[in-house]
Parts: C-alpha cells; structure tokens; sequence
C-alpha cells in the first residue's frame, strides 16, 4: 500500500469542505459520499487508541457532518422525526441488545454500534436532513448518474488494459480473475460483483430521468447518451446477478414511468426473452414466465400499485417464507436447477443450504442473534460460507435486526407509490424519485443474494422515505389511469394545432376526475391545461373562473401539506397564471391580490432553502413582477412607490445581473419622486443589455422631465417612437407611460403612438 491511499483517507474532510463550499450544502453531500464510495479504498483502515477505526465511512461521514455544521447549521434545527424513521432508529440501536443478550463485553459493542451508525444511521439522517429542499430528489438522481458515466471508463480501462486502477492509485491491487475471457473489472469496489451492482443503481437513475424526460441536456449532450454510457458500464462489467437487476429495474420503469412512450415493448421483448430460453428451461419454465408476464402487463394497466406493492414487498415475504420453512429447499433448488442448469443451479442450491443451516442455528437465539462473528459465534458449525446480506445480518442480530433492515429498505418504495400515484410516474417531476426508488430496490434484491454496505444507499433511503407527495393525496382507481392517457392525448392535439379538440378532450378529463375530488392537485392539473388551451383559443373570459377553480384546488392542497415546498412553488405557479389573466382584462386590484399570494409562497420555499438557486430567483421574479403592477399597473389608486421601491431593491440584490429586474426599480423610484435613482438604475439596465422593449428611454424620460432636463426627455421620447414605428409589438403600459411623459413635458402625444 502506498502513502497516497493514507493520505487520501485523511485528508477526505477536508475535500468534503471544498465540495460543500463550491457546490452549495446538499450538492456537497451528495459529491462527498458518491466521491468516498467511488474513489477511497476500502481496503485502508487507521487505527485509532481508544476510539473506533477511522475508515471510508468515518471520512465521508465526518467530512458531511462538519461540512453541514459550517454552511448549513440551520438544517439540524429544521429536523422533525418521523414515525417511518424508527426502522433506522431500531437499526442503530439493535447492537446494544444483541450484546447485552449476549452477556458480552463493551467495547466490541462500541464498534458494532459505531459500524451501523457510520454505514446506515449517519448517511440516512443525511438524506432525511435535506428531503425538503426543493429539487432535492433529481440532484441526487443527477448525481448517481454521472457517477454511472464517470465509472464506465474507468471499468473499459480495466477490462481491455488488465489492470488493476486500486493498484495504481494506491498500491492495493484487486484482482477478481477473468469472466468469458474478459478481465474482471473491480476499481474501488470490494469485488467485481458489488461494482456491477453499483453500475447498475446508476444506469437505472439515469433510465428513469431519461424516460420521463425529466433531463434533456447535460453540457450541450443529449441525456439520451448520457444515460447510455451508464447502461453499457454495468453492461460491460458481465456480471449475471447484476445484469438481472438491471433488466428488471428498466422493466419496472418502462411499463410504469415509460408506459405512454414504450406501449407494450416491454413486454413483448419480455416474452421474446422467454421463448429464447425455452430449449433450455424447458416448456414449462416458458409457460411460467409468459404466464408471469401476462399478470404483470394486467397489473401495470389497471392495478399498478398493487404491481410496485407486490414487487417491494417480495424480498421480506420470501424471507418470512423461508425463515418459517413454509418453502421447503427441494422446491427452491428444483426451480433453480430449471432455470439455470446444472452449472450455475449448483453454487445458487449450496447457498441454500447453507443459509438453512444458519437458519437452524440462530433458532437458538431468535429475537437479537449472536452479536458477533467473534470466536465463531454468528456462525453454524457446519457453515462454511454465507454470501447473503440478509443471512449475515440475521446471525448477528436476529429477526428484529433483520426486519428492521428490510423494514428501512422497503418503506420508501412503498411510500413512494402511496403518495405519488404509479400513474402519474411519467410526469417529468417524477422522475428522478422513480429512479431512485426502483434502484433501492434493486439493491433490496441483491441482498438476499450478496452482502454489499455502500454509503450512498442510505442515503437515497433517508432522501425517498422523507419526500411528501407532490401531485396531491394518493387517489383512487376509478378511471384514472383512462383519464391520464386522455391528458397525455391533449397535449399531443395542442402540439399538433388541434387545440379546439385538446380543449374538448381536457373537458372529459375533468370530468372523469370531478368524480374522485380526492385528488385535487390532478383535477387542478387539468384545470390549469384547459385555461391555457382557452387562452391559446383567445377565449380569455372562459379562461379566467377555470383558472380559480384550479387555484381553489391548489390552496385545499396546500392547507393539508403547507411543509411541502413543491407544493407551495406549484400553488405560486397557479397565482401567476391567473395573475397574468387578470392583468389581461384590466383588473388590477385582484391582480396584485393574487400576486400577493404568489410572493407568499415563493418567500415561504426561499426563506427555507435559501441555497436554492432556482427557488431564489422565482421568488425575485415574483417581487419584481409584484413591483411592476405596484408602480406601473393601470390602477393608480393601487400605487404603492415605496413598498415596490422595498421589493425592487430585494430583487436586485438576489440577481443583480438580470435587465429587468433594473428596469423595474428604475420604474419604482419614478413613482417614489426619486429621478436621480431611476436614472442610475435605468444606466444600469442598458449596460446588461439593449431596449428591446421601450420600457427603459420611456421611464428615461419621465425621471429626465422630473430633473428638469426637457431635451433630454424629448431625445429619450424620440427613441421610444422610433421603437413604435418599427413595427414592434407594445404593450398598453409603454402606451400609457407615453401619454403620460408628454403631459409632463406639456406636449401633444404623436399620431403615431394615438
């Protein structure tokens, strides 16, 4: 071993606290753990007098939670545990009861305890810690995906250079031997089998963000190739076990999330699948799987969260099942010799028995288990080798340490298809969660087959089990998936021309869901789609008691779930619409009410997460749009110069690069009788960019005619005339503020502007 892999170790706090500094709190999380897992080796663990190991983990946890003390202290505070946390809580805590059973000594129990906090308590807190940020979901999704393109180079490296990347980075060679003449590929991975399965939980996070177009673009590049190169770095690693979860996990994705784009590929590739394999498996094994996959596309069409339930939950009824020897051995090993032949069914059948000698052994001691591999206590006699996550955990610490583990790995997946019905999992907001649910649970599988402790799932578990519904409370069957194909089917017309048949189509869909009033933020969906479509069709008095009935749904979301900030930035997103509607009909008054209420909600996300970038500059524009009605709307008994001075001011300095943010304040002084600062910030909205609209020279004008500087005003008017006898669209406001100016200057207002 080299020095660099110790300093390496070292030295990752460190690097952790440049990530937090130049990517903000929650990308710095997710850099520092993703990072640790990628690129410290496990292999190197210090030594440390009277105190636990300082390993991988300690670094990448000790790295997070001091960076999260130092920009991000607030978090702490903001944390409200909840009742699903418990299943991390009885993880954690398991250790002291399966020692103290034991009759053992403290200081092993001190480093179990440390070794489950730092591997699933400590990254699980993390991701509860930070499941409110807005947007918090489709980082990480991001994150798991890039780190899926970052590996498959260096796995090609390995593959066709037959070298070892541990080896020459820190002098620990890993060699795993060769798999159908192709050098096994391990990186930083424990084995090759554990790194196929972290190419796997990527390349399913990128499949997800892909099929529900939740990313077009990363660095100019289609996300398309993006999610490609993921795919082929699990596919080049040839590793059975993993390529099977891959497979499934993008099945599960493609008949849910992907149904409206894939159709029923699926599952004729599925069935194709079969039939391939029918000379081998047998006629039998072939009718099963056709059989299973017809049950599937059923359950996917018409009961799809009775299909995420059953396939969240099949991992802890099968161990429940095997546990109570309900499924004897005979069955399990006849089916695996059919599927996989004599070969392969042989190491999958001594698994078997050896985990049913295990099972026989911690019999002895059900509830807390033996509590240490230690002078072979967590070990049968006649057992000589266990492979399985689940097994391992059950020897150590019984039934209860193994349901709570299947317990903290299970509730997100289920959670998710409560409170985000499977039905509206091809909406681009769903994405990111998708991938990551489906992910956890292709690692929830692979545990009943190896035993793998990576960092970053814990962390997706806390993030997916803390994240509130955003479409509205889980809804009913009753038509829904019919009236969801139908709105897919309207935007199809809208972009097709037919709007007059998009907005008759949304008319049924609204219909269709006035029958289950349950699910206000779906109805207010369809609500909000038929005003546009209204507005598209200039039947804007039709379009305006639409759009309140959209936000009347939208406040009865956000009274039940006011801590959710999606859904307060999705309540503030109906207020600007049907703000713009207002102002549209001249009616200021309850323009700048509903207005109000936006800003409320944008403040409400920002003042929670103001690391959010995206989540400060809506609430800018909000301000500044706020700003604009109270010094330029039509209304001038609604003018209110100073409280729009106050709002202006706040909007430049959250994004001082931005036009018209500069031109509104400009506007703002001009009604506060301040010139002199609306010149110096109209100055400063040319400088970022042209006129384009007449709004700058017109204002220009005004603030000169107050200075008494008439040439000037008259010179600033000419060019605003200019700007109308070119043919440029203007607005009743530009036309309003010209009359204005020129009673100022005691002229006539031109022809042309009449």
């Amino acid at each position: 071993m080299s020095q660099t892999a110790m300093v390496a170790l070292l030295a990752w706090p460190v690097i952790c606290l440049l990530f937090f500094a130049v990517l903000g709190p929650w990308r710095g999380v997710i850099t520092s753990y993703i990072g640790s897992y990628l690129f410290l080796s496990g292999q190197v663990i210090v030594p440390m007098a009277g105190l636990p190991d300082y390993t991988k983990f300690t670094a990448a946890n000790l790295g997070v939670l001091i960076g999260i003390l130092i920009f991000d202290l607030r978090r702490f505070g903001a944390f409200r545990p909840r009742w699903y946390d418990s299943a991390a809580l009885i993880l954690c805590s398991v250790p002291i009861a399966s020692f103290l059973s034991n009759g053992l000594e403290l200081w092993p129990l001190i480093s179990a305890v440390n070794s489950t906090i730092q591997a699933w308590g400590i990254p699980y807190f993390v991701g509860r810690l930070y499941f409110g940020r807005p947007g918090a979901d489709r980082d990480l999704a991001l994150g798991m995906t890039l780190a899926g393109v970052l590996m498959t180079p260096l796995i090609l490296f390995e593959v066709f250079g037959q070298t070892s990347i541990s080896g020459l980075l820190y002098g620990i060679p890993l060699f795993n031997g060769y798999k159908y003449g192709f050098y096994r590929p391990v990186v930083m991975a424990a084995n090759s089998l554990e790194l196929a399965l972290w190419s796997t939980l990527t390349a399913i996070s990128a499949f997800s963000l892909w099929v529900t177009r939740a990313v077009s673009k990363i660095a100019g590049v289609p996300f398309g190739l993006w999610t490609a190169i993921a795919i082929g770095g699990a596919i080049i690693c040839l590793e059975t076990a993993a390529l099977g979860f891959l497979i499934i996990g993008i099945f599960l994705i493609a008949i849910t999330a992907g149904r409206s784009r894939f159709g029923a590929l699926p599952e004729l590739l599925a069935s194709g699948a079969v039939l391939v394999v029918v000379p081998k498996a047998g006629l039998r094994f072939a009718l099963m799987g056709l059989t299973g996959i017809g049950v599937v596309r059923y359950l996917s069409l018409h009961r799809n969260r009775l299909l995420i339930l059953m396939a969240s939950l099949a991992p802890p009824i099968y161990l429940a099942l095997r546990i109570s020897r309900l499924v004897s051995r005979e069955a399990l090993t006849s089916t695996i010799y059919a599927i996989l032949g004599n070969q392969r069914g042989w190491s999958f059948a001594f698994r078997i028995i050896m985990e049913d000698r295990m099972i026989k052994y911690v019999m002895q001691r059900p509830l807390f288990g033996w509590a240490t591999y230690a002078g072979g206590r967590a070990r049968a006699p006649d057992v000589k080798i266990l492979d399985s996550m689940w097994i391992i955990f059950m020897g150590i610490y019984g039934i209860i340490g193994l349901a709570s583990l299947y317990a903290l790995l299970c509730l997100p997946v289920v959670l998710t298809s409560r409170r985000r019905p499977v039905e509206t999992w091809s909406d681009p907001r769903q994405g990111a969660v998708v991938g990551l649910a489906v992910a956890i649970l292709m690692y929830t599988y692979d545990s009943m087959l190896n035993a793998y402790s990576m960092i970053p799932v814990p962390l997706i578990v806390g993030l997916v089990m803390g994240l509130p519904a955003v479409m509205g409370q889980a809804r009913s069957w009753v038509s829904q998936s019919t009236s969801d194909r139908e709105l897919e089917q309207v935007d199809r017309f809208a972009a097709m021309g037919r709007v007059k048949e998009a907005e008759a189509m949304c008319r049924r869909v609204i219909s269709v869901r006035l029958a289950d009033r349950s699910g206000h933020a779906s109805l207010a969906d369809a609500y909000d789609r038929r005003a546009d479509l209204l507005e598209t069709l200039n039947r804007h008095e039709e379009a305006e008691p639409v759009r309140r009935q959209a936000l009347e749904l939208r406040i009865a979301v956000a009274s039940s779930a006011s801590s959710d900030p999606t859904v307060r930035a999705t309540l503030a997103g109906c207020c600007e619409r049907l703000a713009r509607t207002l102002v549209t009909q001249g009616r200021w008054s309850e323009a700048i009410e509903i207005r109000g209420l936006a800003l409320e909600q944008r403040a409400a996300v920002a003042s929670v997460f103001p690391e959010d970038q995206g989540a400060l500059i809506a609430y800018a524009d909000d301000l500044n749009d706020l700003a604009w009605l109270l010094s330029v709307g039509g209304d001038r008994a609604m003018s209110d110069p100073p409280r729009a001075v106050a709002m202006a001011e706040q909007a430049v300095r959250i994004h001082p690069g931005c036009k018209s943010y500069w031109n509104t304040l400009g506007a703002a002084y001009v009604r506060a009788g301040d010139p002199s600062a609306a010149l110096a910030a109209l100055r400063q909205s040319l400088q970022l960019g042209p006129d384009e609209t007449g709004f700058d020279e017109i204002l220009r004008a005004m603030a000169l005619a107050s200075l008494g500087d008439p040439d000037g005003a008259r010179e600033s008017l000419g060019r605003v005339d200019q700007f109308l006898q070119g043919g440029r669209p203007a607005s009743a406001s530009l036309l309003r503020l010209r009359t204005e100016a020129t009673e100022m200057l005691g002229t006539s207002v031109p022809a042309v502007v009449q």
